[in-house]
């Protein structure tokens, strides 16, 4: 995604908090000099975090330990340990200088809502657009919680499919956990109101 991403935006700031696609990405910013990688998660508390993966290779995973139906839900069985950062306060040590932000993208394995939350003053500030995801092993009052905080922010959910994506002609608005299909996953689009 952040190769995407670069080739439309000036900087592109990418966390990836696991080492061995964290590798993929600072080879592609060898490649996207407008890529900025950073080897963490972006979490509400700061330190290690034991994230879960659904293989050996890491391919598909996140922070699913304070979910309500808990680790493995999904298949995400196997433990990888990160490390995770407040991202305003790295910011500010970091004197990391941002103008504009025009797109924030999260895709935490149902610890969206919680990075979120730490996120309030960025997205107040530059009102972004928000790429999230339902992730299909939150429970009706976990998804609602994650749409309570977006709506919070001022912002209007849309599932939506990255791939499909056209501002013009937004999928279904998502206002609550009634408009899913429970267990199932979707990708949400989040627009200023």
């Amino acid at each position: 995604m952040s190769v995407a991403y670069s080739l439309f935006a000036d900087k592109v700031i990418s966390f990836e908090p696991n080492p061995a696609t964290f590798e993929v990405l600072e080879k592609n910013s060898e490649l996207n000099p407008n890529i900025h990688p950073f080897n963490y998660a972006i979490s509400d508390e700061e330190g290690p975090l034991e994230f879960h993966y659904s293989d050996f290779g890491f391919c598909n995973g996140g922070f699913a330990t304070r979910t309500e139906f808990g680790i493995g839900v999904t298949g995400h069985k196997v433990p990888i340990d990160v490390w995770a950062i407040n991202l305003e306060k790295f910011i500010k040590e970091n004197n990391i200088e941002i103008k504009e932000i025009s797109l924030i993208k999260i895709d935490a394995e149902g610890h969206d809502k919680d990075i979120l939350k730490t996120l309030t003053s960025i997205i107040t500030k530059h009102k972004p657009t928000l790429i999230t995801e339902i992730y299909d092993g939150l429970s009706p009052n976990e998804v609602d919680d994650l749409l309570n905080t977006i709506h919070s922010l001022g912002y209007r959910a849309y599932d939506e499919e990255i791939n499909h994506l056209d501002l013009n002609n937004l999928g279904k608005e998502i206002k609550s956990s009634q408009d899913i299909n429970p267990g199932s996953g979707h990708n949400l689009i989040c627009i200023k109101t």
